[in-house]
């Protein structure tokens, strides 16, 4: 198992750690139309500094066209 170290400071807003093996492993989030898509709590966010966070789950209207247009892109 490699480690690599990132040269700049990690976003937090759009990665996850989970643990494998006694260990953590980072994960980066995809990123659609500005939003964060987070598939493990099935929804995609928004969060500037200074603003409150945006959630849309993934079983709302908004959020069902999100995933639409997304999975648009990916057969394009």
């Amino acid at each position: 198992m490699s480690i690599h170290r990132c040269q700049e400071p990690i976003n937090y807003t759009d990665v996850w750690m989970t643990e494998i093996g006694g260990g953590y492993v980072v994960k980066e989030l995809r990123v659609f139309k500005g939003y964060i898509v987070d598939e493990r709590l099935r929804e995609f966010r928004v969060m500037n500094y200074g603003e409150m966070p945006e959630f849309i789950p993934f079983d709302s209207p908004k959020g069902q066209e999100l995933l639409s247009d997304m999975e648009a892109e990916v057969r394009s």
